[in-house]
């Protein structure tokens, strides 16, 4: 039996179950999820006055008609794409994007799927009976719609992604995401792709202009709107009854007009046809006419609804109060602000300066246009295409004005709502104000010349604080003022994943124009690598590396021409250049451009000393990083900058500090994975006392790193056998991140979980073996919520922490459960293999070395000695592709494969496993302490297995060789392995006295 129960102190309470809810800190969900239902039962008479509410796609009055490839194309995508699959449904206001959800949901819910909505807050009302049972267990496959994708702020939109709603293993999961524009979507796609979900996108293209769709759709949409005036019994002007031959109605304009490619205008050539029948009125004969006709009849049920007091009986009982004139006011803000709470859309008509009561105005717009609860107030204008043809039909400046006359109060409204309220906060409704407003400005340019420009340009900082659409559409306004860009540019951050998307769209504009106006190279290359990095900053990988090749062009013209001068120009475009090749995924092309930018570097550094000194150390840091996604960092590039940073740091700390602790760090880690044990030790610690210095000035944004820098340093102390150090650097480590991660699970909780299995590797080092059981624990517990959130992220690390948690259950004697756990571990790396045999078989060979031995304590000698061959086997293959970091793993494998095979009588064969064991780790010790535990347990095997061949002698040297091995760890490490000591003493002595 499921059961949830929560308490609610004050106000609403929100529950959901199967899936996550985010909130803000003061307790506003960062956006609500819901089961999807289907359009409400909805009185015919309601939906016909105002007739646009017929166009409004939440009440699908038409059938759906026309976009059957489309809808095709959706339907293969839900059932034939992996099991988790994003999607991107990109189109134009009025393309019929959310019909085509409609669709697909309804379809997916008859199929037998769980299909969730996700509004985004916190705008987002919370609904009284908001409790919601999203458990998709038991369903076919799972649904989640996400309309205006575009207009989400890109981590709010990541953490929706990251929901476990999504995230059953055997359920076929699917997200659509609904978009205007694209701009979002490659940073998304690409953050998705490293995570190894799957993505996809479908642009909704215009309808056909000689197809059959447009006629279909009129058809259908005409028949559908006059079934609903029938049914409502609406009657024209005049009293007369609904005519008869509105199902042979013609279309009132051409449909082979390019501005009928939307579904929108189709149905409302429709709609205007029947209208304007009933009510004896001309039709329209363009785009602009129908959109003004049904504006009108807006005009007109505002004014049914207020009627005229001064000829009416019992003037004292009116309820709604408010003109048509101040109706209009309203409806024009509520445009704008869309809708809201009560509270703040009073304050909203405030700011208007109105000549009625704000809670009278609330009250009536209400009526007017009913909100879907009744908490909810500003209920806009629908369609969004209607509502922005209203906002740009409203302001002065159009050619319309005898047929539907502007406001002169419209900029000023505007201006208003946009002004900054208390502590010079911008309105919560600047998002959707700007975007609205540009969205109408691209059909209607006096919008934007009348009315955007001038308030954005007396507040440039409004474009920003609007978000990433709205700097993308601004930038996509071909009359947008290029002084509006200048004015905003300098308010941009250099770096946000909130706004790097806009920032890009913006860099983009600015940089067309500035191109243009210089013929100076060195200018043209820097506007160019300026926009590369403001291109790779908002994901597109392939637009910056094309910006960079051109900047990198350019400067070597420029080098080749006065080398002295423009050399380092070159190196730094090249640079950078192969750090955009890098996030394009063309590792071999960005490692030769790292080459050649290092090489020119120093060629010019050797010349003039310390000039080039930090556009050189940043080159080599990204060489390094270029050889680390090879597989292949060097330590000695590494090492040459840590010089380099080391010596700016001593000059400029503050500058460069952070700079020398990541090169610390990643010189640390080069020299742990060549076996250079002590100096990479010697390094983490010194980059340590650096990262700890900048902790203590910032501690909010030096903390987490001080965390990894401390977990560090517990493996390299390990490395070394100073086993206090290590447990110490990971308990310290431990403390750190459970703040930051009970502050930022999504973020931190990840890092929490390596390091509590780095604890406990510490304590176990120790002889801690029940305290480092509680941690293993622990993190595996982390690691199993994680992975069944992000699978294909996390599900290596829970691989990792069974297995360790396995070792701690079996040095603790719970053997049965440890065999569980290494079983779980091993099928977890066996599946991960079968997909990426490079990146996860040594993970797969470690784990069944470890499950062979928990097989062979059960006394399942056939089965252990089955996958520990199976193991040698992979870690042999290894080895003979890349020695260094496999020999070893193998060692290990084969001393255990030793005891397997004597236990089954295969004795020469187990010699030979155990000689062969010996030889690695007698070489790998040398150079790395912590492998002389292993070599002791090797040697102890080799003893006997020379012993069972009758080998005494050579037996005896073994087992000598290992006792004084095991002399050396108890002095280093007492309490420790005094036991293993006495056992391999025991075998000595009993060979000795045969």
């Amino acid at each position: 039996m499921y059961q949830q129960i929560f308490r609610i102190e004050n106000g609403i309470g929100i529950a959901v179950m199967g899936a996550d809810l985010h909130v803000y800190g003061d307790g506003v969900p960062l956006f609500l999820l819901s089961e999807w239902r289907g359009a409400p039962e909805t009185d015919p008479g309601f939906l016909a006055e105002p007739p646009s509410r017929m166009l409004n796609a939440r009440f699908e009055v038409v059938g759906f008609t026309g976009r059957e490839s489309e809808l095709g194309e959706l339907r293969d995508w839900r059932m034939s794409r992996p099991r988790l699959d994003v999607r991107w449904l990109r189109g134009p206001g009025g393309a019929g994007k959310s019909r085509l959800a409609a669709q697909i949901s309804a379809a997916a819910v008859a199929d037998g799927w769980k299909v969730v909505t996700a509004v985004h807050g916190p705008g987002a009302f919370i609904s009284s009976a908001a409790s919601q049972d999203l458990r998709a267990e038991s369903a076919n496959g799972l649904l989640l719609v996400v309309d205006y994708a575009e207009q989400w702020p890109y981590t709010h939109l990541m953490t929706l992604l990251s929901n476990r709603l999504l995230f059953h293993s055997q359920v076929r999961t699917r997200v659509l995401l609904i978009a205007r524009t694209a701009e979002m979507w490659p940073a998304v796609a690409a953050t998705l792709t490293d995570q190894q979900i799957s993505t996809s996108a479908q642009v909704i293209e215009p309808l056909p202009e000689d197809g059959e769709d447009r006629s279909q759709m009129f058809t259908a949409a005409r028949d559908a709107f006059a079934d609903v005036y029938r049914r409502g019994a609406v009657t024209g002007p005049s009293g007369r009854e609904i005519p008869a031959d509105l199902e042979d109605l013609p279309p009132p304009v051409s449909l082979t007009d390019p501005a009928f490619g939307l579904t929108l205008a189709v149905h409302m050539a429709a709609l205007v046809a029947v209208d304007a029948r009933i009510n004896g009125d001309r039709t329209p004969r363009d785009m602009a006419g129908l959109t003004i006709y049904l504006l009108n009849r807006e005009h007109r049920h505002w004014r049914l609804l207020h009627g005229d007091p001064d000829y009416e009986l019992n003037p004292g009982e009116r309820t709604y109060r408010t003109p048509p004139s101040v109706m209009n006011h309203a409806v024009f803000a509520a445009a704008l602000t869309g809708a809201t709470d009560r509270t703040a859309a009073m304050a909203a008509l405030s700011r208007l300066g109105l000549d009625q009561n704000p809670e009278q105005i609330v009250g009536d717009h209400a009526v007017c246009y009913p909100p879907p609860e009744a908490e909810l107030a500003l209920e806009p204008l629908y369609p969004d295409r209607l509502a922005e043809d209203f906002l740009a039909l409203t302001i002065p400046g159009h050619q319309y004005h005898a047929e539907y006359p502007d406001q002169t109060w419209a900029p000023s409204t505007t201006a208003g709502l946009l002004a900054r309220g208390s502590q010079a906060r911008a309105a919560s409704w600047t998002p959707r104000a700007v975007i609205f407003l540009a969205a109408a400005a691209e059909r209607w340019p006096h919008v934007g010349e009348q009315c955007l420009y001038p308030v954005l340009l007396a507040d440039p900082a409004l474009a920003p604080d609007a978000g990433a659409a709205a700097l993308s559409a601004l930038s996509g306004l071909d009359d947008a003022p290029i002084a509006l860009f200048e004015a905003v540019e300098p308010l941009l951050p250099r770096r946000s994943v909130e706004l790097d998307t806009g920032i890009a769209a913006v860099a983009r504009r600015l940089a067309r124009k500035r191109l243009a106006e210089t013929d100076d190279l060195q200018a043209q290359a820097w506007i160019h690598s300026d926009l590369a990095y403001r291109l790779a900053n908002a994901g597109l990988w392939d637009e910056a590396k094309n910006e960079g090749l051109r900047a990198v062009r350019l400067t070597v013209d420029l080098a080749k021409q006065d080398p002295a001068a423009h050399t380092g120009l070159m190196a730094t475009t090249m640079a950078d250049y192969a750090a955009h090749l890098l996030a394009a995924g063309q590792t071999a092309e960005a490692l030769n451009a790292s080459r050649l930018a290092v090489s020119a570097l120093k060629r010019l550094a050797a010349k003039r000393p310390g000039e080039f000194d930090a556009v050189l150390a940043s080159s080599l840091q990204n060489l390094t990083s270029v050889e680390g996604r090879q597989g292949r960092p060097d330590p000695d590039t590494a090492a040459e900058t840590v010089d380099l940073y080391r010596r700016l740091a001593y000059d400029d700390p503050a500058t460069f500090d952070r700079f020398l602790a990541d090169a610390l760090s990643n010189l640390a880690s080069t020299l742990g994975g060549n076996h250079r044990a002590a100096q990479a030790l010697a390094v983490a610690r010194e980059g340590l006392e650096v990262i700890r210095r900048l902790a203590a000035q910032e501690p909010a944004r030096y903390e987490p790193d001080l965390a990894q820098a401390l977990i560090g340093i517990s493996f390299r102390a390990a490395d070394m056998g100073h086993d206090e150090e290590a447990e110490r650097a990971a308990a310290e480590a431990v403390r750190l991140l459970r703040v930051h991660a009970a502050a930022n699970r999504d973020v931190y909780q990840p890092e929490l979980a390596r390091a509590l299995g780095r604890l406990a590797g510490a304590l176990g080092a120790r002889g801690r073996y029940q305290d480092a059981l509680v941690q293993h624990r622990e993190a595996t517990a982390v690691c199993r919520e994680l992975a069944d959130r992000l699978p294909a992220v996390h599900e290596p690390q829970l691989a990792l922490s069974l297995h360790n948690e396995g070792v701690a259950l079996s040095r603790t004697g719970r053997h049965a459960e440890a065999l569980e756990r290494t079983r779980e571990s091993a099928a977890v790396w066996r599946r991960l293999a079968a997909g990426d045999a490079d990146a996860y078989s040594y993970r797969l060979a470690h784990a069944l070395t470890t499950l062979a031995v928990h097989l062979s304590e059960h006394d399942q000698a056939a089965e252990a000695l089955s996958v520990a061959e199976e193991a040698v086997a992979i870690h042999e293959r290894l080895t003979a592709s890349d020695p260094e970091p496999h020999r070893v793993l193998l060692a290990e494998a084969l001393a255990n494969l030793s005891g397997y095979l004597s236990a089954v009588g295969r004795r020469e064969a187990a010699l030979d496993a155990a000689e062969r064991a010996v030889e690695g780790l007698r070489q790998a010790a040398e150079d790395v302490p912590a492998v002389r535990p292993a070599l002791a347990i090797a040697l102890n095997k080799l003893g006997l297995r020379r012993e069972d061949v009758g080998r005494q002698g050579a037996a005896i040297e073994a087992l000598s060789e290992a006792v004084a091995l095991y002399r050396g760890l108890v002095a280093a490490h007492p309490g420790l392995y005094e036991d293993d000591l006495a056992g391999v003493s025991e075998n000595l002595a009993w060979l000795l006295r045969t």
